[in-house]
């Protein structure tokens, strides 16, 4: 688990008492994000219900991560990202069954994580790479 937060201590020590493995890795550097990353099986997207972000820096990391999200985000046009790419799976923003449910299924389907995996890569290609988004951007305003 990559990051901080308020409740990084309650979560960390939940799963000691349920004997997860897991390692919390508090804040990293890019590079160390990105090394990290590239040896995961998927990304998991949590963003708090009602959050005003839309598509930000994390969602172009992820991608082109060239690994499939799992997406609790409420953004529609994230999800609609995750959705029109086939990179991952939307979830309901606040229910952890559905969340997991949807992590089993991708760790279950490797052949679907690599697939996803694939349209991320592409997306971030399309979507976030800024020599080509720039340049959209700069002939939008021209325009």
């Amino acid at each position: 688990v990559m990051g901080d937060g308020a409740k990084r201590r309650e979560f960390s020590s939940y799963a000691v008492e349920k004997s997860v493995n897991a390692t919390f890795t508090g804040r990293l550097t890019y590079d160390q994000m990105c090394a990290v990353l590239s040896k995961c099986d998927l990304v998991v997207n949590p963003i708090k219900k009602g959050s005003a972000a839309s598509i930000i820096n994390k969602h172009g990391d992820y991608a082109s991560s060239g690994l499939p999200v799992i997406n609790n985000q409420d953004s529609p046009e994230y999800r609609e990202l995750v959705d029109s790419y086939h990179m991952g799976l939307n979830c309901e923003n606040g229910n952890a069954f559905d969340m997991a449910d949807k992590i089993q299924y991708l760790l279950e389907n490797a052949e679907e994580r690599k697939i996803m995996g694939i349209n991320a890569r592409k997306c971030a290609e399309e979507q976030f790479d800024r020599k080509n988004s720039y340049k959209e951007l700069l002939e939008c305003i021209l325009n």
